[in-house]
């Protein structure tokens, strides 16, 4: 993805075209992207599970 959008502006479109064929580099690109940025926790990320008898459940997670 290219630079983060100012703010109240829209993000730009995720398409497969612009995906790295592997999602490790991906992730490593997007990562560094959000620690060059104003992000200020870039390892910080929302983990949302469901459960077949529960709806969903989602918690932050600090990624080590």
């Amino acid at each position: 993805m290219n630079a983060t959008p100012a703010p109240g502006a829209a993000a730009p479109r995720l398409s497969r075209e612009h995906l790295c064929a592997d999602p490790y580099p991906q992730f490593v690109a997007w990562l560094d992207e959000a620690a060059r940025g104003p992000v200020l926790q870039p390892l910080a990320a929302t983990l949302a599970t469901v459960g077949c008898e529960d709806g969903p459940l989602a918690r932050t997670v600090l990624i080590k």
